[in-house]
């Protein structure tokens, strides 16, 4: 009797002892309800580059609806349609209620229509919320408007930092580039001629100080009215300016629509005392 009685036990507290380690590791491997309240922001974000292409970094701006006696990391998330995403951490300082930083948006969104970016686009949301110090008793969430983005296939073509070596560069883009073909000048010191789409230049520094214009050659039309796009990126190759418009009223055909066929955007060209060069006056004509 006294086996059985001590088996009986040795059963008892072998449950007792694997109940104890299932309920621990559950603690270990996530968290069971401890009663904490969940508080749910609803907060922003913007970015004045709303107008972008793939793989670029563009910089944002945070805002929560209250401040915190500790620093609170807040979570972005930039969307493509396609799916395809990325995420970025943008700090908050204790007692403030808004924080900047840059999100670098995924290289590719999957598609490839076009020059207007009307089928591509993507958004930025606010995701999570980490505060640096644990407030007792709370978790918190944070959920935001999306902030739309059109993105394009490119603004700058991928030359490389090396390349680019901070100069200007400038990209156009046009529609339906299989029946319509465009050239770019800088008339007396660049051209861009690749019968294919996108005509792209680095805009030498070593070019005399002055105002410069860009200039378009219709080589093929296949139609008679061609919308385009310009994408003129500065040297510190984050801020840029888009011009936009359309060749109306061509003539159908190969190379005769004159040379240069339009104006399109003018700039000035400064060098200071430091040899440090800058455009100026970057406006569409």
């Amino acid at each position: 009797m006294k086996n059985l009685y001590k088996y009986l036990s040795l059963v008892a507290f072998s449950a007792i002892l694997l109940s104890s380690c299932t309920e621990e590791e559950s603690l270990i491997g996530y968290p069971l309800d401890l009663g904490l309240t969940t508080v749910a922001l609803e907060g922003t974000v913007s970015t004045t580059d709303t107008q972008t292409a793939e793989g670029r970094t563009i910089g944002v701006t945070v805002s929560i609806p209250q401040s915190f006696a500790s620093d609170a990391d807040v979570e972005v998330t930039a969307t493509f349609n396609s799916g395809a995403f990325t995420t970025t951490s943008v700090a908050i300082p204790a007692g403030s209620t808004t924080g900047s930083g840059t999100i670098t948006l995924p290289a590719s969104d999957g598609f490839d229509v076009g020059f207007d970016g009307l089928a591509n686009y993507g958004s930025l949301q606010l995701t999570a919320i980490l505060l640096d110090t644990v407030d007792p008793g709370v978790n918190y969430t944070i959920t935001s408007a999306s902030q739309p983005l059109q993105i394009f296939d490119a603004i700058q073509f991928p030359y490389g930092e090396g390349v680019v070596a901070g100069r200007m560069t400038y990209l156009l883009d046009w529609a339906n580039p299989d029946i319509n073909d465009l050239d770019t000048y800088v008339l007396g010191f660049e051209s861009a001629e690749t019968g294919s789409r996108y005509e792209t230049d680095i805009f030498n520094d070593t070019h005399p100080d002055g105002d410069y214009t860009i200039d378009v050659g219709v080589w093929t039309a296949g139609e008679t009215d061609i919308p385009w796009k310009l994408f003129f990126v500065f040297p510190n190759q984050t801020d840029y300016l888009i011009f936009e418009g359309t060749f109306t009223n061509l003539t159908l055909g190969t190379n005769v629509n004159g040379f240069p066929y339009a104006s399109i955007v003018g700039f000035t060209k400064t060098t200071d005392s430091e040899g440090v060069v800058s455009y100026t006056n970057v406006v569409a004509l």
